[in-house]
This record gives structure tokens, sequence and C-alpha cells, in this order.
């Protein structure tokens, strides 16, 4: 059934890229001592800029998950630190830049490049058709596959419950 996934690279190889290209950034930042003042400045204003535009995006997902309560319920929101959560096979919501909530599908692989802007995901739709579904325009919102095993412990857990 999810044949198509081996065809594409695996998550963590993509995912190991970003990672060691942050970490070089990092190292790069702190060993320029001839940064001039105002390099440093317009590094220092753009980490602010960065910090201010993050807290407000997680201030916009929390109004998502109000608004969109029972369409995003066991979804968790996924930002460029939390892409480490995501598992091939595991189903995409995202809300774009409108405020629509759209229902994606089944994750099956991961575009990029040097940056998590340009980061797409490949997405199965119900009706077969894949999607490319970019990080920088959407909302991605990812719930891992669920399985028999979570049916049947949901189903103990109202059992129980009942009791």
């Amino acid at each position: 059934m999810l044949s198509h996934l081996k065809k594409n690279k695996s998550i963590e190889s993509i995912l190991n890229k970003f990672k060691n290209k942050k970490k070089k950034v990092l190292y790069s930042d702190s060993d320029t001592e001839s940064e001039t003042e105002s390099e440093k400045r317009k590094r220092i204003l753009c980490e602010e800029v960065g910090n201010r535009a993050s807290v407000n995006n997680l201030n916009y997902v929390c109004k998502l998950f109000k608004k969109y309560k029972t369409e995003l319920e066991d979804f968790t929101y996924i930002s460029s630190d939390s892409l480490h959560k995501l598992k091939l096979g595991g189903t995409l919501r995202y809300v774009n830049i409108r405020g629509e909530i759209r229902y994606g599908g089944l994750l099956t692989g991961i575009k990029g490049d040097d940056s998590y802007e340009t980061m797409k995901f490949i997405i199965r739709k119900q009706n077969g058709k894949f999607m490319q579904i970019s990080f920088e325009r959407n909302y991605i919102f990812f719930r891992p596959r669920r399985t028999k095993q979570f049916y049947l412990n949901k189903k103990l857990l109202e059992i129980s419950e009942n009791l």
C-alpha cells in the first residue's frame, strides 16, 4: 500500500542536511571576529525581527487551533524546529495564508533545498494524486499514522470510562 514511499529519500537524510546547514551557519557567525559594527547591528536586528516573527507566528497558530478545534484535534503544528516529528505515512493538514483549512493527505516525502523556506512536502490525496505543499505559504499540521492498536486502545478507554 505504501510501497511508493521507498522510492523517495528518507526524511532523516533530508532533515540531517538541514541540521548540518544550521550548525555551519551558527559556527560561522561565532568565528567571524572581523565583523564590523554595522554588520553586527544588522545581524542582531535580523535575529530580533526573527524572534518577534516566531512569537507572532505561534500566536496565530493558537488562534488556528481554536478556530479549527475539531479539524485539528490530535494534530501538532510543525515549525522549522519540530521537523523531527514528521514520519512518512502520517497525515498532513495545512492552513493557507488566508486562514482556510485544507485537508491534505498522507505524507510521502519531502523536497528541499538549503533552507526551510524552500522545503516542500509531498502528499498523496485520497484520489491518488500527489501534491506539493510549500512550507513558507502554509501552516503545516501533522498527525502520526494510526494503527489498529490505536483504535483498540481508544475503544478500551471508552469502555473503562463507562464502568
